[in-house]
């Protein structure tokens, strides 16, 4: 046999491990759920902002997200002696994790004012809010899905690990939609 040290030394990830990999699912669906269905509605309709400004914030914060995803994701994929010490993923899913909830909740909290005479300090804050949040969840999302190879390397771990995130990320989509409208009122 033509092993490598690596695959000597591979480890099947307890249950306990799987699920937790799986359950990532249900929160990036849940995020982002909740940030596509709501943020056009939120801003035109109760916080009643032009919809002008929300498409051109909407457009800068697309044009951001297509070169962010990409550099996002080689700047977080070189090895450097520290990530050698805690892992290479691991840490940029702690570091993006923890703040894009805290940004998904700023995304829904309008600076004071009347958007009606003064809408630009609206059109800044969507604009900062939406390219934070996308930002930190991709620095997320692309390293989650980025360990699952390294992490779930036979068919079967594979097919159990997918096998608890799909259900997951369904049972995030109805409660996506359910709960921000009961909080927005």
């Amino acid at each position: 046999m033509n092993e490598t040290k690596e695959q000597l030394t591979y480890k099947e990830p307890s249950l306990l491990n799987t699920i937790s990999y799986g359950s990532s699912g249900f929160w990036g669906m849940l995020a982002y759920g909740v940030f596509n269905a709501y943020l056009i509605f939120f801003y035109e309709s109760v916080v009643g902002l032009n919809i002008i400004y929300v498409f051109w914030a909407m457009l800068i914060f697309t044009l951001w997200d297509a070169i962010n995803d990409p550099l996002i994701g080689y700047l977080t994929d070189r090895i450097t002696k520290y990530t050698r010490k805690i892992g290479k993923r691991f840490i940029w899913i702690v570091i993006g994790i923890i703040p894009a909830n805290f940004v998904l909740a700023l995304v829904f909290m309008p600076p004071a004012g009347n958007p009606a005479t003064d809408p630009l300090p609206f059109f800044g804050w969507i604009v900062f809010t939406t390219i934070t949040f996308d930002s930190l969840y991709t620095l997320c999302f692309i390293n989650v899905e980025g360990m699952f190879a390294d992490k779930f390397r036979t068919d079967e771990a594979r097919r159990r690990a997918r096998g608890w995130g799909t259900p997951l990320s369904m049972i995030a989509l109805p409660v996506a939609n359910i709960v921000p409208p009961i909080i927005l009122g």
